[in-house]
């Protein structure tokens, strides 16, 4: 099927203009343990819901097929993320001191090869 560039340019330009129309939340606390603030950003879920839905609609209207992996990846992390509000509201799992996401320089390859997320 041919693609109208056209069509498809404009539907894929409204939705990066949804996605810059997307107003993060920013909330800052006091962190107790360090003694400083701590600054927590969100986004509303049934925004990023909208927009995920968009995109496959734009690609579905366009005749696009994004693949199945594209989906599931979608649908388990918005599962993650209700999940994680529901069971530990304060977690944020990539700030989790327990979670070593490879971004300390000074750890050794052997080091980060015996990292344990404990939880």
């Amino acid at each position: 099927k041919n693609v109208d560039k056209g069509r498809l340019a404009s539907d894929v330009e409204s939705v990066l203009s949804q996605l810059s129309g997307l107003e993060p939340e920013v909330r800052l606390r006091r962190d107790g343990e360090r003694g400083g603030v701590r600054a927590e950003v969100e986004l509303d879920e049934t925004q990023v819901t909208e927009l995920l839905l968009d995109i496959v609609r734009v690609a579905d209207d366009n005749g696009l097929k994004l693949p199945r992996e594209f989906a599931l990846l979608v649908k388990q992390a918005l599962y993650f993320d209700r999940y994680n509000k529901l069971l530990a509201p304060d977690l944020d799992p990539l700030r989790d001191a327990r979670v070593d996401l490879g971004v300390s320089a000074s750890r050794t390859a052997a080091a980060d090869a015996a990292t344990v997320i404990d939880v």
